[in-house]
């Protein structure tokens, strides 16, 4: 196994995207928004908004123009918009 400590949290979203990419973590895109995905849902947290392309896990890739400070809800079979 790999173990990972860091004394401080790390504020680097590179370091973050390597230690996810270690683990076989899926990355949605690395715009820096916040993703969570359950019960067929993906939500998309945004500060900045505007164009985004997200590889959903079954391999589809989205794009889609969010606007800033905004939720969106996605479909994670097929990327449709359920709720902005």
């Amino acid at each position: 196994h790999t173990a990972w400590f860091i004394s401080l949290p790390p504020d680097s979203p590179v370091l973050w995207r390597y230690i996810f990419k270690k683990t076989g973590a899926h990355l949605y895109n690395d715009s820096g928004d916040i993703f969570y995905s359950g019960s067929r849902v993906l939500t998309v947290h945004t500060k900045e908004g505007g164009p985004r392309t997200v590889q959903l896990k079954n391999g589809k890739t989205i794009s889609l123009t969010l606007p800033p400070f905004s939720t969106t809800l996605l479909n994670t079979e097929n990327g449709e918009v359920m709720m902005r």
